[in-house]
Parts: structure tokens; sequence; C-alpha cells
């Protein structure tokens, strides 16, 4: 533009300059106009509204970040001595990857993180015991991977941990990485406390815990024996897909004993004064068809844990007795099996809602005993009444869309935070 400038009329430019400026101050000062012909008392309202949602964002970031700190809060296990009276030493506290020799790993400790060595892809050897299979999976604790124990020949899980480790070391095991740390995953505690070497005490056992030393750092691991049948979600697909193809009937006089005998397990738990605070399908491991086996007990707090009063708790679709709510998603979770393995799961909402089958009255009756004194008399029935059709001669389905039948059943058999497309208009305002 320069030289198109010294061989024309500068003034030219100049004024074409000048108009452009013009014009954008136009349309940047239209809206400082609108705002200024609001009357007062509505300017005053709009920054009040800001200031006002600034401040309620606030609070409740801040109440968040109080509430994760409490989740963290240790949990005291010494009474909780179901399975085993004492935590056992392993037989190698420290073990290493196969890229990592015993002598170069003197000071990774002071020079790495605990989870950067559960980040990293491991693949080979542990020591010359554990032989490298595949990888299972990953979360917000860690990963886990499939090993070869090549001490017996059996197939086993090495879950390594990233998350926080909040409980301090027992004294009694506490000498042997005394040159690592002071503190270990709560699951990992919680897991030899309650878990039997042979899975008889109705928890995933321990075979082996140490903390894994890679190149990159180290991390602590768990190793469990590796569940060929998988969890509850798996065996309700296998159901589902079998060529039985069972009625919910069938399915609930085959697999009612096992719901029970996980009823009489937590109860136990509840009586020494803990609660496993994630009861859910893929927590519940089958070792065989007739035994379940409650895993992932890196949840398990005592009773009157600070974590279980707080708003975050409540928020995830959680009740503030854990003892209750223990029960409560434990028939979630057999329901939500039911339903999952069940051939027509249109018909299961139907008889879901209506109480017209054995398996929806068992859980109707127990979300109705554990409701709170003040909603017994009547408000209780509401709770379930206001998402069913009123009764009527009509035939159900044609009351009720058959989609709308699944949205309400699958919000209700959620155990964990309802999902952003199951939300009602009060989920939106925070009001549930």
């Amino acid at each position: 533009m320069q030289e198109h400038r010294s061989a024309g009329n500068t003034d030219f430019w100049r004024d074409v300059e000048k108009a452009h400026l013009s014009h954008h101050h136009q349309r940047r000062w239209l809206w400082q106009r609108q705002a200024h012909n609001l009357p007062r008392s509505a300017r005053y309202l709009v920054c009040g509204l800001v200031a006002l949602c600034a401040v309620f964002g606030f609070m409740r970031g801040y109440s968040d970040f109080r509430d994760q700190a409490l989740k963290q809060y240790p949990t005291d296990y010494h009474k909780l001595h179901i399975g085993r009276p004492h935590i056992s030493k392993p037989s190698h506290p420290v073990r290493f990857s196969e890229h990592t020799s015993p002598s170069a790993a003197w000071t990774a400790p002071t020079t790495a993180t605990a989870d950067s060595g559960a980040k990293e892809s491991l693949g080979g050897k542990i020591d010359e015991r554990y032989l490298y299979v595949k990888g299972l999976g990953s979360g917000q604790e860690g990963k886990a991977d499939l090993y070869i124990d090549q001490q017996d020949g059996s197939t086993v899980v090495v879950k390594t941990f990233s998350s926080i480790a909040r409980n301090w070391l027992p004294t009694s095991i506490s000498r042997g990485y005394a040159n690592y740390t002071t503190t270990w995953p709560a699951e990992i505690e919680a897991s030899l406390l309650l878990g039997s070497h042979d899975g008889s005490s109705g928890y995933v056992s321990v075979m082996d815990y140490f903390i894994l030393q890679t190149p990159s750092g180290w991390s602590w691991a768990l190793v469990t024996p590796f569940m060929a049948r998988g969890t509850l979600a798996q065996l309700a697909a296998d159901e589902h897909d079998s060529s039985t193809r069972e009625t919910t009937d069938e399915l609930d006089a085959t697999y009612r004993h096992n719901f029970e005998a996980m009823l009489s397990q937590l109860r136990t738990l509840h009586r020494a004064g803990y609660c496993h605070d994630d009861v859910k399908p893929d927590n519940i491991f089958i070792q065989d068809p007739e035994h379940w086996l409650l895993g992932d007990l890196g949840n398990v707090r005592h009773v009157e844990h600070p974590w279980h009063g707080t708003k975050s708790w409540t928020r995830q679709n959680q009740w503030p007795d854990c003892t209750s709510n223990d029960l409560r998603r434990a028939y979630k979770s057999y329901l939500w099996f039911l339903r999952a393995a069940s051939v027509d799961k249109a018909r299961f909402d139907r008889d879901f809602w209506q109480e017209t089958k054995d398996w929806s009255r068992m859980y109707w009756d127990f979300m109705q005993s554990w409701m709170a004194p003040s909603s017994r008399n009547g408000v209780a029935n509401v709770y379930r009444a206001q998402e069913r059709p009123s009764e009527s001669s009509v035939e159900p389905a044609l009351l009720v869309p058959e989609a709308g039948w699944q949205r309400k059943t699958e919000r209700e058999l959620l155990c964990t935070s309802i999902p952003r497309r199951l939300w009602g208009w009060s989920d939106y305002f925070g009001l549930t």
C-alpha cells in the first residue's frame, strides 16, 4: 500500500483509512449506546447477576476443592481384620522391570515420582517372576496388565497405581520401604486385610504386592488372580447372548442366592465399621457361577469418614449413610444385571415399575424401608410413583413410549453419577 501511496494521491488513501476507522467505531459504539440506553436499574441488575454467578461459582469451586481434600483423608483400618489378622510381608518388597537392574535403581527414588512408573508401558518381565502378556486397561487410579506367574504358571493381574497413596505404611512393614516412601495405596491394605488367599472371604484375594522399579521411576503394584469369567457386566453380556435365552424370572432364580450372599458380606463389613463405597457391576467379579467376589477396595472407608458428609459425595448419586448406600448400590447392580441379561428389556421395564414380579418388589421394598422416617408417611411412594404411569386398564405400553420406560429405568438403576443424557430439569439447577 505504501508503494501505491507514493505513486498516487496520499490524501485519497488517508480518506479511505478514516472512513474505515469511522465505520469500525460506529459498530463498536452501537452496543455501548444500547447499553447506555438501558435504565440504570437494569444495568445494576445485570451487574448484580453477573457478580452473583461469579460468587456462586467461586464458592462451588472452593467447596469441591475442600471436599476432594477430605476424600484423601486416610482410612484407619485397625479394626478391619475380617480375613487376615495381620498384614504379611511380601517375599520381595521391591521388584524390578526387565529393563531395570537393582544396582541402577538406587538413585531412582530420589529422582522420579511414584506415579511415573505406573504410566510407563512395561512389557517384558518383572524380575524373573512375572511375564507380561498384555494390557487390560487404565483408569484414574492406575493401570492393569495381564501376566503369567512363572512360579506356578497361573495367570495374574498386576495393577500399578498412579493415584495418591493416602494411607501410612504399617510399622511392621515400613522398614522395607524406607528408601522409597512412608505411604501406600488404601486398596493394597484393604485387600490384604479383607481377602483370603483362596477367595473364600468373598473378596478378590491378594497374591503379592511390592514397589515396582522401572527406568523412569517407581510405583506400588498389587497382584491378584485373573478372573477369566470377568465381572458382573461381562456375565450379563454372556447371559444375554446365551443360546438358552432365559427370562428375567429364570435369571433371578439362578443368581438370587449369589446376590444375597453379597448382601450378607456387605453387612459383615458394615458391622466392622466400614463401607465399600464403590459397589457396582464392574467391581463384582465372577470367580465361578456360584461365587461372586467384591473387588476394587481402594474406596473402603470407615463409616465416620468425613468424605461421606460432603456435598460432592451426595452429588454423585450417593446417600449420606454409607452403609445403606452400599446396600442400595448392590440392589441397583443386581437389578441392572437382570435387565442387561434380559431378553426383553421393554417387558423388564414395565414389570420393574409396576412391581408385578418378586424381584421388582424386592427392590422397591428395600428403597421404601431405607427412606428417612419423615418420608415414610406416603412420600416414599411418590419417589417411584412420580416416575411411573398411573395404573389403568389400558396396556402400559400405550401409556408411555418404550423410550420413556428405558430412560427412567436406566436412571433409576445407576450406581454412579447421573450422566448428562439422563438429566432432568432439576439436575441442571443443582437441585438433585
